[in-house]
């Protein structure tokens, strides 16, 4: 049923922050090109244990108003197949099954589009299809921006490797508790 369609694959956990700050451009970039030959699949591979539970899943997909197919890869079956090892995760095929453009985390949201845009171009040549991709790129109003110099707020792991976001840390060194 994918044959000829541009498929955008992304993976995501609902409870990732990463995640959830790529779906303003997903989601529009969905209703922008569904019409132009794309199709996008969400592949909600689970970080931790509760992310596994089917209604939790479900009750994510009506919070966060995803329209496009969502399936859910408990066992990392798909996720294994792509050799995936990061959320969120986007791959872009083309028309002949081909992964065209891949892209890790959050961010090039403008590049990303590009190669929407190039890959639905270049499907519209192919099949000689009338009417022409758009070229504007996608600004959600409900997107958080990672560069506009706001206060981040990283993960914070626990352990001397990763003590560098608690207001006494330092990487590497292991502390006192007293």
């Amino acid at each position: 049923e994918l044959r000829g369609k541009v498929v955008l694959i992304d993976f995501w956990t609902y409870s990732c922050i990463n995640c959830q700050r790529t779906l303003p451009y997903i989601h529009e970039w969905y209703g922008k090109y569904e019409k132009d030959g794309l199709v996008v699949i969400g592949v909600h591979t689970p970080e931790f244990a509760f992310e596994k539970v089917q209604s939790n899943v479900e009750d994510a997909v009506k919070r966060f108003d995803i329209k496009y197919p969502v399936i859910l890869d408990n066992d990392y079956k798909t996720w294994g197949a792509y050799k995936n090892q990061f959320w969120p995760h986007k791959y872009l095929v083309d028309i002949d099954g081909r992964i065209v453009y891949d892209h890790i985390g959050e961010g090039s949201y403008d590049e990303t589009e590009r190669e929407i845009q190039r890959a639905l171009r270049e499907r519209a040549d192919r099949l000689k299809l009338t009417g022409s991709v758009p070229t504007t790129i996608a600004n959600p109003a409900d997107a958080v921006s990672i560069n506009d110099g706001m206060r981040r707020s990283p993960e914070t792991y626990f352990g001397a490797s990763r003590n560098e976001f608690l207001g006494n840390g330092a990487p590497g060194k292991i502390g006192i508790v007293s």
